[in-house]
């Protein structure tokens, strides 16, 4: 049995065949609204086609129907050229979202964290 696979399910053919992911997004479902703009600005900006673009809360960029969750979610994140984590309070309260970030920043891809801020510092606030 695979890793991470429930006792009686096997990968889909579709699981295995599925056309490699060119960004992954990872956040909370709570965030949907923020989520969808990002969708829109990447693939506007990038050109970026909607099948190679994860984010799993959204229509059309959600996994299919009866899809191995846990393994496909695993490979497409150690796979995707970009990995975007929408850290927000919600996001940080996710069980989900904290395995993305583990999984990622666990494998072998070089991570590279970035802030609008810079450095990974919070903005000042204004006194």
């Amino acid at each position: 049995m695979s890793e991470g696979m429930l006792a009686g399910t096997r990968p889909t053919k579709a699981d295995v065949q599925a056309p490699a992911i060119d960004v992954f997004i990872s956040h909370s479902s709570q965030d949907i609204e923020v989520v969808k703009a990002l969708i829109g600005l990447l693939r506007s900006a990038l050109n970026i086609p909607n099948g190679r673009i994860r984010c799993t809360s959204v229509p059309g960029y959600a996994l299919d129907p009866g899809a191995y969750v846990d393994g496909t979610l695993r490979r497409e994140i150690k796979e995707s050229a970009a990995f975007i984590a929408l850290i927000t309070p919600a996001s940080l309260k996710s069980i989900y979202v904290l395995f993305e970030l583990g999984a990622r920043w666990g494998g072998t891809v070089t991570s590279s964290p970035r802030s609008p801020w810079g450095r990974m510092r919070a903005p000042c606030k204004a006194r």
